[in-house]
């Protein structure tokens, strides 16, 4: 018995809810075979080519839509959405327009046209639609936020920040929110204030953006160094955003996989492992003393982008010791333990999670990881343990780069 459109359409949902989005255009396919005027099976059609980025042939199907039903506000809509994608913003606007004629308290409509004016630098025009929105919603937290990013442009970061505290007050856990404030104070040079922000966005990111976060240390570690009596005051509120921050990080990348494990330790028999033996410790090295001929990627690094005398490792004070989780490896017990003398320390890595500072991080050999590895590198940040007063820009300092990645790469000759 042959399927109805209905059936056909439910069919569709489900694989879409499972990002089965092909399978999914093949059932509004077997539901446009059925009736060529079902606008909804072109519109979710069109939807599943949007979200696999093909906005081209969404924008064809969304037409279709069009052609069937000329008061279709929705597929103007994303098919604007999907011209703004393509960068084709003043083509959006007048799909956004359309959208807007059909129905005059579109919210969708306005915001997204908003966007396209902020996009072309006509974020004064923007700000009156997003003050539209608002009208018609006071409780529309993406408003607050497209606003706050036009005020941030026209240089009016002290309107922007009232803005997000908006947004924050409608969304506790909107992270956009807190970064922009963030970039608003930053801006302003309240960088100990802009601190609290990026780590409150932090703390509410899914997958942490090692790249942000790598900035977040750099920026702290210059302010926690200044002499400046204002960041002294803040001092304290900093440091306990960032412990939050940190201990965020740790808990969503780290603790689940790695410090639920025991891992080893080859080393020389020397008075260096009889004290981590009897004291139950893990010696960490500076990385700028590193001699491995095939571990360069950290100090060529480091030489390109240092300005001054004292370069990103002296800034930043990392410790880093290596670890794996083969106690029997014939390589690394004659390379690493004095060729079969010396010792596998065991560490139970669990004992390691309230150590506010230290994370675990899989090693990288090469520039990728192709495949799960055995060995890790523990990498110590100590925040608060250098001189500087650099001033670090987050835009456009070289120096900004993935931190903790940099400290997690080896050779391939090492895989």
């Amino acid at each position: 018995m042959s399927k109805t459109v209905e059936e056909y359409l439910n069919e569709a949902r489900k694989e879409f809810r499972l990002q089965k989005y092909n399978e999914a255009i093949k059932a509004y396919d077997e539901a446009i075979e059925i009736d060529k005027e079902y606008k909804d099976a072109y519109f979710g059609k069109g939807v599943c080519l949007d979200v696999q980025q093909k906005y081209n042939e969404a924008i064809k199907i969304y037409n279709e839509a069009i052609e069937i039903d000329k008061e279709y506000k929705n597929a103007y809509l994303n098919k604007g959405i999907c011209l703004s994608k393509l960068d084709r913003d003043e083509d959006a606007i007048i799909e956004f327009n359309k959208a807007i004629e059909i129905d005059k308290n579109f919210k969708k409509a306005y915001i997204n046209k908003g966007a396209s004016l902020s996009k072309l630098d006509r974020d004064e025009d923007a700000i009156i639609l997003y003050n539209k929105v608002v009208q018609l919603d006071d409780q529309y937290r993406d408003a607050y936020v497209n606003k706050g990013n036009s005020l941030i442009k026209l240089d009016r970061c002290e309107e922007g920040i009232n803005q997000f505290d908006k947004a924050i007050e409608i969304d506790k856990n909107y992270k956009d929110a807190y970064y922009n404030k963030g970039v608003c104070l930053f801006k302003l040079a309240r960088k100990e204030e802009a601190v609290i922000e990026f780590a409150n966005s932090m703390k509410l990111e899914e997958d942490t953006d090692y790249y942000s976060f790598s900035n977040l240390l750099l920026l702290f570690d210059d302010l926690i160094n200044q002499k400046n009596p204002q960041v002294d005051d803040n001092k304290t509120k900093m440091l306990s955003s960032m412990k939050e921050c940190i201990q965020s990080v740790k808990e969503k990348n780290y603790k689940k996989e790695l410090f639920q494990s025991t891992l080893y330790q080859y080393i020389p028999y020397d008075k260096n492992a009889i004290h981590n033996i009897l004291q139950e410790s893990i010696s960490f090295s500076n990385p700028q003393n590193f001699n491995d001929p095939f571990d360069p990627p950290i100090k060529i690094f480091e030489k390109e982008v240092e300005r001054n005398k004292e370069g990103l490792m002296a800034r930043l004070n990392f410790r880093i010791t290596c670890l794996t989780t083969n106690n029997k490896s014939i390589l690394m017990w004659s390379h690493y333990a004095q060729k079969h003398t010396g010792a596998c320390i065991a560490y139970d890595t669990s004992k390691l999670e309230t150590e506010e500072y230290i994370f675990l991080r899989k090693v990288q050999y090469g520039c990728k990881i192709s495949r799960p590895k055995k060995n890790f590198k523990m990498v110590y940040v100590q925040i608060s343990g250098s001189e500087s007063n650099t001033n670090t820009n987050l835009s456009d300092d070289p120096n900004n780069i993935n931190l903790l990645q940099i400290y997690s790469i080896k050779d391939e000759n090492w895989n």
